[in-house]
């Protein structure tokens, strides 16, 4: 956490800010708050391929501050 990452758009760049990785088994992935609208939040969800049986990693961040 507090890694940061800037993504580049057609209108500009914006710095992020790691505020959380998690790991969700997949039958619990639908029922995270990841899924609540946060506006500017930034959610990555990655297959966790070391598990045969299923897992997601899952990143949020948000715009970095002055």
């Amino acid at each position: 956490m507090g890694d940061e990452f800037t993504l580049d758009t057609g209108t500009g760049s914006m710095t992020y800010v790691v505020d959380s990785v998690i790991t969700h088994d997949k039958d619990t992935l639908k029922d995270s708050d990841i899924w609540n609208i946060v506006p500017n939040r930034v959610v990555l969800i990655s297959c966790y391929t070391e598990d045969p049986w299923g897992k997601n990693v899952v990143l949020t961040a948000m715009p970095k501050t002055a």
